[in-house]
C-alpha cells in the first residue's frame, strides 16, 4: 500500500482541554490529534491555545514542508511535525491577519476582512529551519496592502496557478471577488456576472477547482453540496483585461450524483460518482463535457466522502467513518479516534459542507 505510506491525518479534538497543568492558567487549550500511516491506532496529541475566531479553534490550517501552519484570532502560529513537542513559533506582524490562507509555489497569502500579507514561502522556510520552537515570535518579511473590501468576512481563498502565472482569489461575505497578484502585492476587482437561479452565488464557501483554459482564460467548477442531485455550478473566467467571471450551464449528468471531484493532469477533472446502483472513478474532458474514462469501484461512497490528489496519489477521504482509501487498489486505512475530531474549516466548515479530515504527506 505504498500510496498509504508516510501520510500524516489532521483532525482538531471538539472538546477543549483546559487540565493541563504546563499550559498558560486561564486559557482554553485545543487537541489537535495527528495520525501517521504507522501509528493509526496512537495519535500524536498536541495541545494547542485557543486565542479566538472559529468556534472549532481555527480559522484555517495547512502544511508547508514539515511544517503545520494554524490560522486563528491572533494571528499565524506554526509547529514542526518532525517534533511537535518542541512548541510553537507565531509569525511576527500578522497582527490577526489570519482568516485564512492560501499558498501558491512561491508565495503565502493571508487575509483579514481588506487586509492582505504576502510573504515568500523561501523566506517563511529559511526563518523556520532556524527557530528553537519555544513559543515566541519569528521575523519573516512581508508585503502589506488593501482592497476596499472593508470589515468585511473572507469566504474562500482559490490559488490559481499556471506556469507562468500565480494568482489568488478572493471571496468575500459581501458578494464581492478580487484577483490578488502576490508577486506585485496589487489586488483587481472581479465583474462576476450570474444568469441562472441557485442556492449560493459564486462568492459562498464551497470547493472551487480552477482549471487553466487558454491563456487568460479558465473555468471553474464547483462540488455541489447537497444530498440530492443538483447540478455542478460552472464559471468562465477572463483576467486579460479587467477580470471577469460569467456563469455557464452547470454541470449535470442525469441519473449521476458527482460525489466529489479534483483536477487532474492534461487539464482534466476526476470524479467520485454513484450511478446505477454502483459507484465509479472517472475522468471528465472540462471542456466537452464528456465522460472520457470510467471504472466501477467495488465498494460504495457517499456523499462526504471526498476525493484528495497528495503528492500525485488518489486518495478517497472518508471522514464520518475514519477510513482513507487509495482509490487505485481500494485498500485502506482506518483510524482509532477520529469520531472525537472536527473537520478543518476550510475543508469543510458547515452543515451542507461534506466532512472530511486535513490529509498530507510528510518528506
Amino acid at each position: 500500500m505504498a500510496t498509504l505510506d508516510n501520510l500524516l491525518i489532521l483532525g482538531v479534538r471538539d472538546a477543549p482541554d483546559t487540565e493541563s497543568s504546563d499550559l498558560a492558567i486561564g486559557m482554553t487549550h485545543y487537541s489537535l490529534n495527528i495520525w501517521s500511516s504507522t501509528r493509526l491506532h496512537d495519535p500524536t496529541v498536541v495541545s494547542v491555545p485557543y486565542r479566538g475566531d472559529y468556534t472549532g479553534g481555527f480559522s484555517h490550517l495547512t502544511i508547508l514542508h514539515t511544517y503545520l501552519f494554524i490560522a486563528d484570532g491572533e494571528g499565524i502560529i506554526t509547529y514542526d511535525l518532525t517534533d511537535p513537542s518542541r512548541g510553537f513559533v507565531e509569525l511576527r506582524g500578522v497582527d490577526e491577519v489570519s482568516c485564512l490562507m492560501a499558498e501558491t509555489p512561491n508565495y503565502v497569502v493571508s487575509c483579514l476582512s481588506n487586509l492582505i500579507q504576502v510573504r515568500s514561502l523561501d523566506h517563511i522556510l529559511q526563518a523556520l529551519h532556524r527557530s528553537p520552537f519555544n513559543s515566541e515570535q519569528v521575523d519573516i518579511p512581508y508585503r502589506q496592502f488593501q482592497h476596499e473590501g472593508e470589515g468585511d468576512t473572507v469566504l474562500s481563498m482559490i490559488p490559481i496557478v499556471t506556469d507562468a502565472d500565480e494568482f489568488v482569489l478572493l471571496n468575500d461575505a459581501d458578494d464581492n471577488t478580487y484577483l490578488i497578484e502576490p508577486e506585485l502585492g496589487q489586488t483587481e476587482r472581479v465583474d462576476v456576472r450570474l444568469d441562472s437561479e441557485f442556492p449560493y452565488a459564486f462568492q459562498r464557501q464551497e470547493q472551487y477547482h480552477p482549471i487553466h483554459q487558454d491563456k487568460s482564460k479558465y473555468l471553474i467548477f464547483t462540488e455541489s453540496t447537497s444530498d440530492g442531485q443538483e447540478p455542478n455550478r460552472v464559471y468562465s473566467m477572463d483576467i486579460r483585461g479587467p477580470p471577469i467571471i460569467e456563469e455557464l450551464e452547470p454541470l449535470h449528468f442525469k441519473g449521476r450524483q458527482i460525489l466529489s471531484m479534483l483536477p487532474a493532469q492534461k487539464d482534466r477533472l476526476t470524479l467520485l460518482t454513484n450511478y446505477d446502483g454502483k459507484s465509479h472513478l472517472e475522468v471528465l474532458d472540462p471542456f466537452q463535457r464528456e465522460i472520457i474514462k470510467s471504472r466501477p469501484l467495488e465498494r460504495a461512497y457517499d456523499l462526504g466522502d471526498r476525493l484528495q490528489n497528495v503528492d500525485d496519489d488518489l486518495l478517497i477521504v472518508r471522514h464520518l467513518k475514519n477510513e482513507i482509501v487509495d482509490a487505485e487498489s481500494e485498500q485502506s486505512i482506518t483510524l482509532t479516534g477520529a469520531e472525537n475530531d472536527v473537520a478543518i474549516p476550510e475543508i469543510s466548515s458547515t452543515w451542507k459542507v461534506p466532512q472530511y479530515l486535513y490529509v498530507a504527506r510528510l518528506t
